[in-house]
């Protein structure tokens, strides 16, 4: 009876090596090790919330922006934006 050769299981998400400082990587383990989860993933998480607070921080000053360029400017309420698109 032949055997079936199966394929390696192939990742979908990419992965990257990354170097920290002592002190760094030692907070992370800190981290993993408290909410009992791997290095990677605790990673991964503190990745995706710095790139959150960047966006935050990007969009606030875009806004920010827009407000100066709108000063002294006629302005139009949320409220009756929302009636004008009719989504109340």
């Amino acid at each position: 009876m032949a055997t079936k050769h199966r394929r390696p299981r192939v990742s979908r998400q990419k992965r990257i090596n990354v170097t920290f400082k002592p002190s760094t990587l030692h907070a992370v383990n800190f981290l993993a090790e408290k909410e009992d989860t791997s290095l990677s993933n605790i990673t991964q998480e503190l990745v995706e919330q710095a790139l959150e607070m960047r966006e935050d921080i990007y969009l606030s000053r875009i806004a920010e922006e827009a407000e100066i360029r709108a000063k002294g400017k006629a302005r139009i309420s949320a409220e009756k934006v929302w009636k004008e698109l009719d989504l109340e």
